[in-house]
């Protein structure tokens, strides 16, 4: 589920990941972000992925960062933070987060919403 909300440092995408997450559910994901065009060219986005179990292995990170450029060029900067407490999970996150998008995009790992929502605001 994605809310897209607004304040005062701009929209601010909350992402709840559903129980289980496929290489297609993030696929679909980051589709989301390239194919909705009333997002601004800077976002922050939020995502709870506390409850999720992932399905997707270590040999489908290409396929995500390679998505994750193209969904790039359509905007100035993504700020993505996602809270784990999954061991797997938050390793893929760190591995994904190693390709080092920057500038444009900026992965943070978190275990609280409150560290995410602090980082996303800095």
């Amino acid at each position: 589920m994605i809310t897209v909300e607004q304040d005062k440092k701009g929209t601010i995408l909350f992402v709840k990941s559903k129980e289980i997450v496929s290489k297609e559910d993030m696929l679909q994901g980051l589709d989301f972000l390239l194919k909705n065009t009333k997002l601004p060219e800077s976002i922050r986005i939020l995502e709870d992925a506390i409850e999720s179990e992932v399905t997707f292995t270590i040999k489908d990170v290409p396929s995500f960062i390679e998505k994750l450029r193209i969904v790039s060029q359509r905007f100035l900067s993504i700020k993505h933070a996602v809270i784990h407490k999954s061991p797997k999970n938050t390793a893929l996150a760190m591995l994904i987060d190693s390709y080092n998008l920057e500038p444009i995009y900026k992965l943070g790992v978190f275990t609280t919403q409150n560290a995410a929502l602090n980082w996303l605001n800095e």
